[in-house]
Protein backbone atom coordinates (compact mmCIF):
# COMPACT_ATOMS: atom_id res chain seq x y z
CA UNK A 1 0.00 0.00 0.00
CA UNK A 2 2.77 2.57 0.91
CA UNK A 3 4.20 1.57 -2.72
CA UNK A 4 1.13 2.66 -4.45
CA UNK A 5 0.73 5.59 -2.13
CA UNK A 6 3.77 6.76 -3.32
CA UNK A 7 3.23 6.25 -6.70
CA UNK A 8 0.34 7.98 -6.74
CA UNK A 9 1.32 10.91 -4.36
CA UNK A 10 5.25 10.47 -5.10
CA UNK A 11 6.59 14.42 -7.18
CA UNK A 12 7.84 14.03 -10.85
CA UNK A 13 11.57 14.68 -9.70
CA UNK A 14 11.46 11.49 -7.12
CA UNK A 15 9.86 9.08 -9.75
CA UNK A 16 12.34 10.20 -12.53
CA UNK A 17 15.29 10.18 -10.05
CA UNK A 18 14.07 6.24 -9.50
CA UNK A 19 13.50 5.76 -13.07
CA UNK A 20 16.97 6.76 -14.31
CA UNK A 21 18.57 5.30 -10.93
CA UNK A 22 17.18 1.99 -11.68
CA UNK A 23 18.18 2.17 -15.12
CA UNK A 24 21.36 2.74 -14.70
CA UNK A 25 21.77 0.53 -12.01
CA UNK A 26 20.49 -2.24 -14.51
CA UNK A 27 22.37 -1.69 -17.26
CA UNK A 28 25.72 -1.60 -14.88
CA UNK A 29 24.56 -4.57 -13.11
CA UNK A 30 23.54 -6.51 -16.57
CA UNK A 31 26.80 -5.51 -17.80
CA UNK A 32 28.68 -6.49 -15.29
CA UNK A 33 26.21 -9.92 -15.27
CA UNK A 34 28.06 -10.59 -18.71
CA UNK A 35 31.76 -10.06 -17.50
CA UNK A 36 31.58 -11.79 -14.47
CA UNK A 37 29.02 -14.75 -16.10
CA UNK A 38 31.99 -14.86 -19.19
CA UNK A 39 34.81 -14.74 -16.81
CA UNK A 40 33.13 -17.71 -14.45
CA UNK A 41 32.45 -19.21 -17.45
CA UNK A 42 35.44 -19.43 -19.11
CA UNK A 43 37.37 -20.25 -15.76
CA UNK A 44 34.85 -23.36 -14.68
CA UNK A 45 35.26 -24.06 -18.36
CA UNK A 46 38.59 -24.32 -18.71
CA UNK A 47 38.91 -25.98 -15.53
CA UNK A 48 36.53 -29.01 -16.49
CA UNK A 49 38.71 -29.13 -19.89
CA UNK A 50 41.56 -29.42 -18.08
CA UNK A 51 40.43 -32.00 -15.77
CA UNK A 52 39.47 -34.45 -18.92
CA UNK A 53 42.89 -33.10 -21.08
CA UNK A 54 44.67 -34.21 -17.63
CA UNK A 55 42.57 -37.62 -17.80
CA UNK A 56 42.88 -38.10 -21.53
CA UNK A 57 46.96 -37.16 -21.31
CA UNK A 58 46.91 -40.08 -18.43
CA UNK A 59 44.94 -42.56 -20.88
CA UNK A 60 46.93 -41.95 -23.16
CA UNK A 61 50.52 -42.39 -20.81
CA UNK A 62 48.89 -45.84 -19.96
CA UNK A 63 48.57 -47.07 -23.88
CA UNK A 64 52.51 -46.08 -24.22
CA UNK A 65 53.28 -48.26 -21.36
CA UNK A 66 50.81 -51.39 -22.67
CA UNK A 67 52.64 -50.72 -26.02
CA UNK A 68 55.89 -50.94 -24.17
CA UNK A 69 54.53 -53.29 -22.08
CA UNK A 70 53.26 -55.68 -25.30
CA UNK A 71 56.82 -54.97 -27.19
CA UNK A 72 58.96 -56.43 -24.57
CA UNK A 73 56.95 -59.66 -24.35
CA UNK A 74 57.06 -60.44 -28.01
CA UNK A 75 61.09 -59.31 -27.61
CA UNK A 76 60.80 -62.21 -25.25
CA UNK A 77 58.96 -65.00 -27.04
CA UNK A 78 61.49 -63.72 -29.86
CA UNK A 79 64.40 -64.97 -27.33
CA UNK A 80 63.01 -67.66 -26.01
CA UNK A 81 65.03 -71.21 -27.24
CA UNK A 82 62.56 -73.04 -28.60
CA UNK A 83 61.37 -69.85 -30.52
CA UNK A 84 64.87 -69.49 -31.65
CA UNK A 85 65.03 -73.41 -32.50
CA UNK A 86 61.92 -73.63 -34.85
CA UNK A 87 63.24 -71.03 -37.07
CA UNK A 88 66.23 -73.51 -37.73
CA UNK A 89 66.40 -76.11 -40.80
CA UNK A 90 65.44 -79.09 -38.91
CA UNK A 91 62.64 -77.50 -36.54
CA UNK A 92 61.35 -78.99 -33.24
CA UNK A 93 60.31 -82.33 -32.00
CA UNK A 94 57.00 -83.27 -31.08
CA UNK A 95 57.66 -82.42 -27.60
CA UNK A 96 58.92 -79.00 -28.31
CA UNK A 97 56.49 -78.43 -30.52
CA UNK A 98 53.56 -79.09 -28.09
CA UNK A 99 55.48 -77.08 -25.60
CA UNK A 100 55.94 -74.01 -27.98
CA UNK A 101 52.31 -74.25 -28.70
CA UNK A 102 51.75 -74.23 -24.77
CA UNK A 103 54.16 -71.17 -24.27
CA UNK A 104 52.35 -68.64 -25.36
CA UNK A 105 49.71 -69.08 -23.46
CA UNK A 106 51.54 -68.31 -20.64
CA UNK A 107 53.20 -64.93 -21.88
CA UNK A 108 53.58 -61.95 -19.46
CA UNK A 109 50.45 -59.94 -21.13
CA UNK A 110 46.96 -60.01 -19.94
CA UNK A 111 43.68 -60.10 -21.78
CA UNK A 112 45.22 -62.23 -24.74
CA UNK A 113 41.79 -63.79 -26.25
CA UNK A 114 43.88 -65.91 -28.59
CA UNK A 115 47.29 -66.74 -30.39
CA UNK A 116 49.30 -67.69 -33.40
CA UNK A 117 52.48 -68.22 -34.40
CA UNK A 118 54.05 -69.50 -38.09
CA UNK A 119 57.70 -70.62 -38.09
CA UNK A 120 59.43 -69.75 -41.52
CA UNK A 121 58.91 -73.72 -42.46
CA UNK A 122 54.59 -72.78 -42.18
CA UNK A 123 54.12 -74.47 -38.72
CA UNK A 124 51.55 -73.20 -37.00
CA UNK A 125 51.80 -73.28 -32.81
CA UNK A 126 48.33 -72.44 -31.55
CA UNK A 127 46.04 -73.45 -29.15
CA UNK A 128 45.55 -77.19 -28.47
CA UNK A 129 42.14 -76.98 -29.37
CA UNK A 130 42.86 -75.19 -32.62
CA UNK A 131 42.85 -76.28 -35.93
CA UNK A 132 44.47 -73.34 -38.03
CA UNK A 133 46.50 -74.05 -40.82
CA UNK A 134 49.28 -72.01 -42.36
CA UNK A 135 46.39 -71.40 -45.54
CA UNK A 136 44.08 -69.61 -42.83
CA UNK A 137 47.32 -67.38 -41.63
CA UNK A 138 47.77 -66.31 -45.09
CA UNK A 139 44.11 -65.99 -45.79
CA UNK A 140 43.43 -63.74 -43.59
CA UNK A 141 46.12 -61.58 -45.04
CA UNK A 142 47.20 -60.28 -41.49
CA UNK A 143 50.85 -60.43 -43.20
CA UNK A 144 50.19 -57.09 -44.84
CA UNK A 145 49.78 -55.35 -41.21
CA UNK A 146 53.46 -55.90 -40.48
CA UNK A 147 54.47 -54.29 -43.59
CA UNK A 148 58.18 -54.04 -44.26
CA UNK A 149 58.96 -53.69 -40.31
CA UNK A 150 62.03 -55.79 -39.98
CA UNK A 151 61.48 -56.08 -36.50
CA UNK A 152 58.99 -54.12 -34.54
CA UNK A 153 55.78 -55.11 -32.84
CA UNK A 154 52.89 -53.79 -34.83
CA UNK A 155 49.20 -53.23 -33.26
CA UNK A 156 46.52 -53.23 -35.49
CA UNK A 157 42.42 -52.87 -35.07
CA UNK A 158 41.43 -55.49 -37.59
CA UNK A 159 38.34 -58.34 -38.60
CA UNK A 160 39.32 -61.57 -37.15
CA UNK A 161 39.60 -63.21 -40.23
CA UNK A 162 42.34 -65.40 -38.57
CA UNK A 163 40.71 -67.21 -35.89
CA UNK A 164 37.34 -67.02 -38.10
CA UNK A 165 35.16 -65.29 -34.88
CA UNK A 166 34.45 -62.31 -37.51
CA UNK A 167 34.21 -59.80 -34.63
CA UNK A 168 37.13 -56.53 -34.66
CA UNK A 169 39.81 -56.81 -32.37
CA UNK A 170 42.66 -55.81 -31.29
CA UNK A 171 45.41 -57.39 -32.82
CA UNK A 172 49.51 -57.79 -31.76
CA UNK A 173 51.86 -58.79 -34.53
CA UNK A 174 55.67 -59.22 -34.99
CA UNK A 175 57.96 -60.44 -37.16
CA UNK A 176 59.92 -63.34 -35.66
CA UNK A 177 63.54 -63.60 -36.97
CA UNK A 178 66.58 -65.89 -36.62
CA UNK A 179 69.16 -64.36 -33.86
CA UNK A 180 72.00 -66.58 -35.30
CA UNK A 181 71.50 -67.21 -38.88
CA UNK A 182 69.77 -65.31 -41.86
CA UNK A 183 66.78 -67.28 -42.66
CA UNK A 184 62.51 -66.18 -43.55
CA UNK A 185 60.85 -64.74 -40.67
CA UNK A 186 58.54 -66.34 -38.72
CA UNK A 187 54.83 -63.81 -37.49
CA UNK A 188 53.57 -63.81 -34.15
CA UNK A 189 49.90 -62.53 -33.72
CA UNK A 190 48.02 -62.06 -30.35
CA UNK A 191 44.07 -61.37 -30.60
CA UNK A 192 43.64 -59.01 -27.50
CA UNK A 193 40.60 -59.31 -25.72
CA UNK A 194 38.08 -55.72 -25.08
CA UNK A 195 39.63 -55.75 -21.68
CA UNK A 196 43.21 -55.12 -22.72
CA UNK A 197 41.89 -51.85 -23.94
CA UNK A 198 39.43 -50.87 -21.41
CA UNK A 199 41.94 -51.14 -18.93
CA UNK A 200 43.04 -47.53 -20.65
CA UNK A 201 39.84 -46.12 -21.14
CA UNK A 202 38.38 -47.33 -17.88
CA UNK A 203 41.13 -45.44 -15.83
CA UNK A 204 38.66 -42.01 -15.04
CA UNK A 205 35.45 -43.90 -14.07
CA UNK A 206 34.34 -40.84 -12.15
CA UNK A 207 34.91 -38.66 -15.34
CA UNK A 208 34.16 -41.28 -17.93
CA UNK A 209 30.61 -41.62 -16.29
CA UNK A 210 29.76 -37.82 -17.74
CA UNK A 211 31.88 -37.95 -20.88
CA UNK A 212 32.68 -40.05 -23.95
CA UNK A 213 35.79 -41.83 -24.00
CA UNK A 214 37.52 -44.05 -27.55
CA UNK A 215 40.21 -45.49 -28.94
CA UNK A 216 40.92 -44.73 -33.23
CA UNK A 217 43.50 -46.40 -34.86
CA UNK A 218 45.41 -44.87 -37.43
CA UNK A 219 42.70 -45.13 -40.11
CA UNK A 220 40.12 -43.17 -37.79
CA UNK A 221 38.31 -46.40 -37.52
CA UNK A 222 36.71 -46.79 -33.72
CA UNK A 223 38.35 -49.19 -31.80
CA UNK A 224 36.47 -48.81 -28.50
CA UNK A 225 34.21 -46.40 -26.95
CA UNK A 226 32.53 -46.00 -23.72
CA UNK A 227 29.80 -43.20 -23.92
CA UNK A 228 27.23 -42.40 -21.10
CA UNK A 229 23.60 -42.64 -21.89
CA UNK A 230 23.25 -38.77 -21.99
CA UNK A 231 25.64 -37.86 -23.96
CA UNK A 232 25.21 -38.32 -27.78
CA UNK A 233 27.81 -39.72 -30.40
CA UNK A 234 26.37 -40.30 -33.69
CA UNK A 235 27.71 -40.73 -36.44
CA UNK A 236 28.16 -36.89 -37.50
CA UNK A 237 29.80 -36.26 -34.53
CA UNK A 238 31.96 -39.26 -34.89
CA UNK A 239 33.02 -38.10 -38.09
CA UNK A 240 34.24 -34.74 -36.62
CA UNK A 241 36.08 -36.58 -34.09
CA UNK A 242 37.45 -38.40 -36.35
CA UNK A 243 38.38 -35.23 -39.06
CA UNK A 244 40.11 -33.24 -36.07
CA UNK A 245 42.07 -36.32 -35.21
CA UNK A 246 43.66 -36.75 -38.44
CA UNK A 247 44.12 -33.18 -39.16
CA UNK A 248 48.03 -33.89 -37.58
CA UNK A 249 49.72 -37.19 -37.65
CA UNK A 250 51.71 -35.41 -34.05
CA UNK A 251 52.29 -37.90 -31.12
CA UNK A 252 51.62 -37.50 -27.63
CA UNK A 253 49.08 -34.88 -26.48
CA UNK A 254 48.18 -33.02 -29.78
CA UNK A 255 44.71 -32.23 -29.19
CA UNK A 256 44.04 -30.08 -25.59
CA UNK A 257 40.51 -29.45 -25.34
CA UNK A 258 39.63 -27.96 -28.74
CA UNK A 259 36.28 -26.81 -29.15
CA UNK A 260 34.32 -28.73 -31.44
CA UNK A 261 30.50 -28.79 -31.90
CA UNK A 262 28.69 -29.77 -28.81
CA UNK A 263 31.36 -29.91 -26.52
CA UNK A 264 35.43 -30.02 -26.31
CA UNK A 265 37.59 -32.80 -27.73
CA UNK A 266 41.29 -33.91 -26.49
CA UNK A 267 43.31 -36.35 -27.74
CA UNK A 268 46.71 -38.22 -27.44
CA UNK A 269 48.26 -40.46 -30.00
CA UNK A 270 50.17 -43.26 -29.26
CA UNK A 271 53.53 -42.80 -31.36
CA UNK A 272 54.82 -46.58 -32.04
CA UNK A 273 50.81 -48.04 -32.15
CA UNK A 274 49.18 -44.98 -34.19
CA UNK A 275 46.33 -45.33 -31.66
CA UNK A 276 44.96 -42.18 -30.56
CA UNK A 277 43.14 -42.16 -27.04
CA UNK A 278 40.20 -39.19 -26.81
CA UNK A 279 37.96 -37.75 -24.41
CA UNK A 280 34.60 -35.75 -25.74
CA UNK A 281 33.06 -33.64 -22.84
CA UNK A 282 29.90 -32.08 -23.79
CA UNK A 283 28.75 -28.74 -23.55
CA UNK A 284 26.26 -30.09 -20.49
CA UNK A 285 28.81 -31.50 -18.79
CA UNK A 286 31.37 -28.18 -19.15
CA UNK A 287 28.44 -25.54 -17.96
CA UNK A 288 27.29 -28.31 -15.52
CA UNK A 289 28.80 -26.17 -12.76
CA UNK A 290 27.12 -22.78 -13.91
CA UNK A 291 24.05 -23.27 -12.56
CA UNK A 292 24.83 -23.11 -8.92
CA UNK A 293 27.03 -19.77 -9.57
CA UNK A 294 24.18 -17.92 -12.27
CA UNK A 295 22.23 -18.37 -9.55
CA UNK A 296 23.38 -16.95 -6.94
CA UNK A 297 24.95 -14.14 -9.01
CA UNK A 298 21.41 -13.19 -10.13
CA UNK A 299 20.09 -13.56 -6.11
CA UNK A 300 23.09 -11.05 -5.82
CA UNK A 301 21.82 -8.87 -8.57
CA UNK A 302 18.04 -9.05 -7.46
CA UNK A 303 18.60 -8.41 -4.24
CA UNK A 304 21.50 -5.21 -4.90
CA UNK A 305 18.60 -4.00 -7.30
CA UNK A 306 15.70 -4.00 -4.82
CA UNK A 307 18.56 -2.01 -2.11
CA UNK A 308 19.04 0.45 -4.69
CA UNK A 309 15.38 0.99 -5.20
CA UNK A 310 14.75 1.44 -1.28
CA UNK A 311 17.83 3.64 -0.65
CA UNK A 312 16.88 5.70 -3.64
CA UNK A 313 13.16 6.49 -2.76
CA UNK A 314 14.65 7.10 0.70
CA UNK A 315 17.23 9.75 -0.57
CA UNK A 316 15.00 11.12 -3.19
CA UNK A 317 12.31 11.85 -0.57
CA UNK A 318 15.28 13.39 1.30
CA UNK A 319 16.18 15.75 -1.23
CA UNK A 320 12.79 16.31 -2.02
CA UNK A 321 10.82 17.09 0.74
CA UNK A 322 12.59 20.32 1.00
CA UNK A 323 11.50 20.97 -2.76
CA UNK A 324 8.21 20.19 -2.24
CA UNK A 325 8.11 22.27 1.13
CA UNK A 326 9.22 25.37 -1.22
CA UNK A 327 6.85 24.71 -4.49
CA UNK A 328 3.96 24.47 -1.66
CA UNK A 329 4.77 27.63 0.03
CA UNK A 330 5.10 29.00 -3.77
CA UNK A 331 1.85 27.71 -4.77
CA UNK A 332 -0.12 28.67 -1.90
CA UNK A 333 1.14 32.24 -1.73
CA UNK A 334 -2.03 34.42 -1.86
CA UNK A 335 -0.13 37.86 -1.58
CA UNK A 336 -1.37 38.68 2.04
CA UNK A 337 0.28 35.86 4.11
CA UNK A 338 3.80 37.19 4.84
CA UNK A 339 4.49 35.27 7.90
CA UNK A 340 4.22 32.02 6.10
CA UNK A 341 7.83 31.82 5.77
CA UNK A 342 10.33 28.10 4.82
CA UNK A 343 12.71 27.08 7.99
CA UNK A 344 15.13 24.25 6.28
CA UNK A 345 17.77 22.86 7.53
CA UNK A 346 19.62 20.53 4.92
CA UNK A 347 22.53 21.54 4.47
CA UNK A 348 22.44 21.90 1.00
CA UNK A 349 21.96 24.71 -1.51
CA UNK A 350 17.87 24.38 -0.69
CA UNK A 351 18.90 26.51 2.44
CA UNK A 352 19.89 29.39 0.61
CA UNK A 353 16.50 28.93 -1.95
CA UNK A 354 14.77 29.21 1.13
CA UNK A 355 16.54 31.72 2.53
CA UNK A 356 15.97 33.83 -0.35
CA UNK A 357 12.16 33.11 -0.64
CA UNK A 358 11.90 34.54 3.22
CA UNK A 359 13.97 37.97 1.73
CA UNK A 360 11.52 37.70 -1.28
CA UNK A 361 8.73 37.73 0.82
CA UNK A 362 10.23 40.94 2.89
CA UNK A 363 10.81 42.88 0.35
CA UNK A 364 7.62 42.18 -1.39
CA UNK A 365 5.81 43.35 2.22
CA UNK A 366 7.71 46.19 2.31
CA UNK A 367 7.32 46.87 -1.28
CA UNK A 368 3.42 46.82 -1.17
CA UNK A 369 3.65 48.74 2.31
CA UNK A 370 5.17 51.55 0.18
CA UNK A 371 3.15 51.65 -2.27
CA UNK A 372 0.30 51.95 0.34
CA UNK A 373 1.70 54.85 1.70
CA UNK A 374 2.24 55.89 -2.37
CA UNK A 375 -1.80 55.79 -2.92
CA UNK A 376 -2.03 57.46 0.78
CA UNK A 377 -0.38 60.47 0.14
CA UNK A 378 -1.86 60.22 -3.72
CA UNK A 379 -5.45 60.11 -1.65
CA UNK A 380 -4.21 63.16 0.11
CA UNK A 381 -2.87 65.45 -3.04
CA UNK A 382 -5.58 64.93 -4.73
CA UNK A 383 -8.11 65.94 -1.55
CA UNK A 384 -6.34 68.62 -1.36
CA UNK A 385 -6.66 69.91 -4.91
CA UNK A 386 -10.27 69.43 -5.32
CA UNK A 387 -10.51 71.68 -1.45
CA UNK A 388 -8.01 74.21 -3.37
CA UNK A 389 -10.82 74.28 -6.14
CA UNK A 390 -13.93 74.44 -3.92
CA UNK A 391 -12.35 77.09 -2.45
CA UNK A 392 -11.69 79.65 -5.08
CA UNK A 393 -15.26 79.39 -5.81
CA UNK A 394 -16.66 80.20 -2.62
CA UNK A 395 -13.74 83.09 -2.66
CA UNK A 396 -15.36 84.17 -6.67
CA UNK A 397 -19.43 83.80 -5.08
CA UNK A 398 -18.39 86.35 -2.02
CA UNK A 399 -16.65 88.71 -4.03
CA UNK A 400 -19.93 88.54 -6.12
CA UNK A 401 -21.80 89.61 -3.48
CA UNK A 402 -19.87 92.30 -2.27
CA UNK A 403 -19.88 93.34 -5.81
CA UNK A 404 -24.05 93.24 -6.18
CA UNK A 405 -24.27 95.26 -2.33
CA UNK A 406 -21.67 98.11 -4.15
CA UNK A 407 -23.67 98.05 -7.39
CA UNK A 408 -26.85 98.42 -5.19
CA UNK A 409 -25.53 101.22 -2.71
CA UNK A 410 -24.04 102.59 -6.05
CA UNK A 411 -20.03 102.60 -4.99
CA UNK A 412 -18.62 102.40 -7.98
CA UNK A 413 -14.91 102.40 -7.11
CA UNK A 414 -15.68 99.89 -4.57
CA UNK A 415 -17.04 98.20 -7.73
CA UNK A 416 -14.28 98.53 -9.50
CA UNK A 417 -12.03 97.78 -7.58
CA UNK A 418 -13.68 94.30 -6.64
CA UNK A 419 -14.10 93.64 -10.46
CA UNK A 420 -10.47 94.11 -10.48
CA UNK A 421 -9.49 91.56 -7.61
CA UNK A 422 -12.00 89.84 -8.62
CA UNK A 423 -10.83 89.01 -12.40
CA UNK A 424 -6.74 89.09 -10.72
CA UNK A 425 -7.94 86.35 -8.69
CA UNK A 426 -9.62 84.47 -11.41
CA UNK A 427 -6.11 84.60 -13.49
CA UNK A 428 -4.20 83.72 -10.39
CA UNK A 429 -5.50 80.32 -9.05
CA UNK A 430 -8.69 79.50 -11.52
CA UNK A 431 -6.56 77.98 -14.57
CA UNK A 432 -3.74 75.95 -12.71
CA UNK A 433 -1.34 75.67 -15.48
CA UNK A 434 2.29 75.27 -14.79
CA UNK A 435 3.11 77.40 -17.96
CA UNK A 436 1.51 80.86 -18.31
CA UNK A 437 1.69 83.29 -21.37
CA UNK A 438 2.60 86.87 -21.61
CA UNK A 439 -0.54 87.69 -21.81
CA UNK A 440 -2.07 86.58 -18.57
CA UNK A 441 0.66 87.44 -17.33
CA UNK A 442 0.05 91.30 -18.59
CA UNK A 443 -3.54 91.43 -17.57
CA UNK A 444 -2.24 90.44 -13.96
CA UNK A 445 -0.28 93.23 -14.00
CA UNK A 446 -2.73 95.15 -15.32
CA UNK A 447 -5.80 94.01 -12.63
CA UNK A 448 -2.93 94.99 -9.81
CA UNK A 449 -2.07 98.37 -11.21
CA UNK A 450 -5.74 99.57 -11.12
CA UNK A 451 -6.07 98.21 -7.94
CA UNK A 452 -3.25 100.53 -7.01
CA UNK A 453 -4.60 103.66 -8.94
CA UNK A 454 -7.85 103.39 -7.31
CA UNK A 455 -6.54 103.59 -3.89
CA UNK A 456 -4.04 106.06 -4.67
CA UNK A 457 -6.27 108.44 -6.81
CA UNK A 458 -4.50 110.97 -9.12
CA UNK A 459 -1.22 109.40 -8.04
CA UNK A 460 0.21 108.02 -10.91
CA UNK A 461 -1.35 106.46 -14.38
CA UNK A 462 -0.27 103.77 -16.59
CA UNK A 463 -1.05 102.66 -20.32
CA UNK A 464 -0.62 99.32 -20.92
CA UNK A 465 -0.91 97.89 -24.43
CA UNK A 466 -2.19 94.38 -24.19
CA UNK A 467 -2.04 93.42 -27.93
CA UNK A 468 0.07 90.41 -27.99
CA UNK A 469 -0.28 87.51 -29.97
CA UNK A 470 -1.38 85.18 -28.04
CA UNK A 471 0.11 82.59 -30.40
Amino acid sequence: MKWKQWIQNGSGIQKKYLKYTIILLAVALFLSYLGVGLCVRNRLTRSVIDKYQFMTERMGLSLDNLYQKSDEMTAECILYDDVQQSLKNQGLEEVNYISLSKYFAYVDLENIADYCYVDNKGNVYSRSYSSLSYEDVEASGFEKYLGDAYSRTVWFWAEDTLFGTGEEALFIGRYVRSMDYVHEPGMLFFKMGNAFLEEVTGMGRELTSEAAVGIVDGSGQLCLSSVPEEVSLGEERQKEIGDRIDETLEAGMFLEGERIRGGALSAYREENSGLVVFSYVPDSVLSKGLGPVFLVLTAIYILVILLAAVLSIYFSRRFTKPIQVIGKAMTEFDGSHFDRLIDLHTNTELDEIGHSYNEMLGNIQRLLEEIKAQERELRTTELNMLISQINPHFLYNTLDTIYMLARINKEETTMRMIQALSKYLRLSLAKGQEIVTVEDELENVKSYMEIQQIRNKDLFSYEVDCQVDAS
